[in-house]
């Protein structure tokens, strides 16, 4: 039998990032989940990841297609199209923030306040994965997807 590693086997994951495999494609009917089991399943590893200070990433996929193109995959696109357009904005924003939560951290530390200086640091954290990873993932997504659906 293999063994595998469990969340118990990672260690210290506070402020680490976590990219958690999960299963996405439930089943829908008029809209709307119908069954919820894959999603409270991948709930348990999330919270638990979150509740330890992790930064987790989720990653899922369309289902399988098949090879045929579906309308449904194209639902990314607006979000792509919106988000690279706002993206130097908020960035810019993220520049704000970061220097924000930086400057408490110090305030923080020259008081002696250990709480709010680890609170700070978190923030910083936060903002820059936001800044380097999160934002141009999600437009290099949908530009993936576009180029496999042969969208303009």
């Amino acid at each position: 039998m293999t063994s595998f590693r469990t969340l118990d086997d990672l260690g210290d994951v506070d402020g680490k990032r976590g990219l958690v495999r999960v299963d996405l494609n439930v089943p829908m009917q008029d809209g709307k989940v119908s069954d919820d089991t894959r999603l409270r399943a991948a709930l348990a590893t999330v919270c638990e990841l979150a509740d330890k200070e992790a930064i987790v990433l989720l990653l899922s996929h369309f289902g399988r297609p098949k090879g045929e193109r579906r309308p449904d995959m194209e639902a990314v696109l607006p979000m792509t199209d919106a988000l690279r357009a706002e993206l130097p904005e908020m960035l810019r924003q993220h520049t704000h923030i970061a220097a924000a939560a930086r400057r408490l951290g110090e305030v923080a530390s020259a008081e002696g306040d250990a709480e709010v200086e680890e609170l700070a640091r978190k923030l910083q954290l936060h903002a820059r994965s936001e800044e380097e990873i999160f934002y141009p993932a999600a437009v290099l997504v949908g530009e993936l997807v576009r180029s496999r659906l042969g969208s303009k």
